[in-house]
């Protein structure tokens, strides 16, 4: 039993307020379990908070720093769900968490010194994954920015992997999305992605 069952009962508001203040990933678990009509309703809620603070933190928050980092967990069909619905009922919020997403397919927009210091910052295994379901426009972007040994290494490691669970494919994705958004954040990426 998932340990966040009861609180699926609460009301929107109590579920934003714990959405806020628990890791990504149990905020995404929580978003994940709910109805679609009561994911759109703690979204929204969320995305009106006021700034904050977490606990133990200085730096302030806001409501869409929350929702993109969960939207970014998520499948992209919930993420894509999520942000649609935004966009009907709410554009200028939807606008604001679009901006501030990254995802995976974004890459092809970085330019040449970001996608290095992405590869940089992350494993050749993790690439022979993450491409697999990769357009053909990113994975050359990819490729394109690599030495040809490392290219080499790649595209064979991608071959010996095999079928793979398009899950764990996504989720690896949605890693690779994080670390870009964290080195942005950094200032270690200029380029915009979005």
């Amino acid at each position: 039993m998932q340990p966040y069952r009861q609180l699926l009962k609460e009301d929107s508001r109590t579920i934003a307020w714990v959405v806020v203040y628990a890791p990504t990933g149990i905020g995404a678990e929580i978003l994940g379990a709910l109805t679609a009509a009561r994911r759109f309703e703690v979204v929204r809620t969320v995305l009106e908070f006021d700034p904050f603070a977490r606990e133990d933190e200085d730096e302030l928050f806001d409501g869409v720093d929350v929702i993109t980092g969960i939207l970014e967990s998520l499948t992209p069909e919930i993420g894509r769900a999520v942000v649609h619905h935004l966009a009907l009922t709410a554009p200028a919020l939807a606008h604001k968490v679009r901006s501030r997403m990254v995802v995976f397919e974004d890459l092809c927009k970085l330019a040449d010194q970001d996608v290095q210091a992405l590869l940089k910052n992350t494993d050749r295994s993790q690439w022979a994954v993450a491409l697999l379901t990769a357009s053909e426009e990113l994975k050359n972007r990819i490729f394109t920015n690599m030495s040809s040994r490392s290219e080499k290494m790649l595209k064979e490691e991608m071959v010996y992997m095999g079928k793979m669970d398009v899950a764990e494919i996504e989720k690896v994705q949605r890693d690779i999305a994080y670390i870009l958004r964290r080195l942005k954040t950094a200032g270690e990426i200029t380029t915009d992605s979005t």
